[in-house]
């Protein structure tokens, strides 16, 4: 309804994803890009989440061992293409071909 009313009043939409957060499934992930496909935004912006230190989730990869071994703090961009977390459920490879969809 957002999406359509902006629409009417030609205001460009975009849309904001995360992937590759802990919790997170390749199913969920492609739940998120089939969601971002029907609410027919102009645009789908894809980001890699990024551990950056001193944050809970930073942490949590700490505790979990879910950090690869190339992570580098000063290498964790916000807008970077690179993944640095991996769990049992994907990893940095299935981030990266995701947000490449």
């Amino acid at each position: 309804a957002v999406v359509d009313a902006c629409r009417e009043l030609k205001i460009y939409t975009e849309g904001c994803f995360i992937f590759g957060i802990p919790g997170e499934s390749l199913a969920t992930m492609q739940d998120s890009l089939d969601f971002a496909k029907t609410t027919g935004i102009d645009r789908t912006i894809k980001f890699i989440f990024q551990p950056i230190t001193n944050t809970e989730l930073y942490d949590l990869c700490v505790e979990k061992g879910y950090l690869t071994d190339d992570y580098d703090p000063t290498q964790a961009y916000v807008t970077g293409n690179r993944c640095f977390v991996k769990t049992e459920k994907f990893s940095p490879e299935d981030v990266i071909k995701i947000v490449g969809r």
